[in-house]
């Protein structure tokens, strides 16, 4: 693992670039932490047969997990914090529809499952519900998804309990799982949206839907969606643009009809010849959404903007640039990023790529410290 310092600050953004990353494989996920029993600022990535936590305040690469066998490759990953029993764990699944946890407190592996069925599906999303953190969401290539108990560490040994197994009757891939509100979750399907609402008590679990959204695609598929302050940014492959709605209320849940969420407005983007960018958004309130594309930029959005704009479409308020650094020559070479991810109090942002490279980026108010 090899580590290169960016000390280039000629041009001030927001955001700087402080740290390159080199965990040598395709990057395919990177998630912060919600929470730490340390003043850590912890954020995992994952691709190829590992996964890696740093601590984006010394840069230092603190855990490391391998596929035994170096013959998976983990896609996903998702965190969850105990607070009643200081534990934190990670999970992180992929190819062989294997999921692992990793206990953080210890630096070890928890436990090792793996999703029912006779023919091995790839996993391609995870979600820790944030209300019952001991639910795991698995969204599987087959169209299924896999709703998991989890006991956190402290508790005891106990294995996971498969709750149940949602089927909403397609076979398309499940790209990603956002939480909306308390208990919704958002499945994105390659051409459609679903929702349902889980509540979970001692192992019963109460789930209402799944029902569709009102927003589908016909050519091209759902990539992408980030969800930020009752609004919703779906970003579709092989367009110019990242639509945006707002959510209906959804207490009571629509358990039997369809959820008609209202379009509201556009945010410019560039096409990409890439598929499978994935977004993020701010988790402080300040309502900023982050995008990279396929030549190294992350897209910087205000959503709080949106309301001011009326129906002019939203131009992004920044464009982070990848860095040039001495060692790296990047932009010659697939510089596709794959995802972005903020930190909970958004003053960092961590962009992972397809030529095996990390950047951490600091808000420039940290540099200034």
């Amino acid at each position: 693992m090899k580590l290169f310092k960016n000390d280039s600050t000629s041009e001030r953004n927001s955001f700087i670039s402080l740290t390159f990353l080199n965990v040598y494989g395709k990057i395919w996920g990177c998630q912060f932490s919600p929470n730490s029993v340390t003043s850590e600022a912890l954020f995992a990535t994952c691709g190829g047969y590992s996964c890696c936590v740093f601590d984006a305040l010394t840069q230092d690469c603190i855990m490391k997990f391998e596929d035994g066998n170096k013959r998976d490759e983990f896609y996903a990953l998702s965190w969850s914090f105990f607070e009643d029993y200081g534990d934190l764990i990670l999970a992180i699944a992929g190819a062989m529809g294997t999921i692992h946890t990793l206990n953080l407190v210890t630096r070890s592996l928890y436990q090792t499952f793996t999703i029912p069925t006779k023919v091995r599906k790839s996993v391609y999303t995870l979600l820790f519900d944030k209300e019952n953190p001991s639910l795991l969401y698995a969204g599987a290539a087959s169209g299924k998804i896999y709703i998991w108990h989890v006991v956190p560490p402290s508790y005891g040994c106990e294995e996971p309990s498969l709750l149940r197994i949602l089927s909403p009757g397609n076979k398309e891939t499940i790209r990603s799982l956002t939480e909306i509100s308390e208990g919704c979750i958002l499945a994105s399907y390659d051409n459609m949206l679903m929702c349902f609402k889980a509540k979970c008590s001692d192992k019963t679990l109460n789930l209402q839907g799944p029902v569709g959204v009102g927003i589908k695609t016909e050519e091209n598929f759902i990539d992408s969606v980030v969800y930020v302050d009752n609004f919703l940014a779906v970003k579709t492959s092989g367009e110019d643009y990242i639509s945006v709605f707002t959510l209906p209320p959804l207490d009571p849940f629509p358990n039997k009809r369809p959820i008609q969420f209202s379009f509201f407005n556009t945010l410019r983007f560039r096409k990409a010849s890439r598929e499978d960018v994935f977004m993020d958004g701010s988790k402080d309130g300040s309502r900023i959404v982050a995008c990279g594309d396929d030549e190294g930029t992350i897209w910087l959005y205000d959503m709080k903007r949106l309301e001011l704009e009326g129906k002019k479409e939203l131009v992004p308020d920044k464009h982070l640039q990848w860095p040039k650094v001495d060692g790296i020559n990047s932009l010659d070479e697939d510089c596709c990023i794959n995802r972005v991810c903020f930190s909970p109090d958004s003053r960092y942002i961590v962009s992972v790529t397809v030529n095996n490279l990390v950047c951490l980026w600091a808000h420039e108010s940290l540099d200034k410290k």
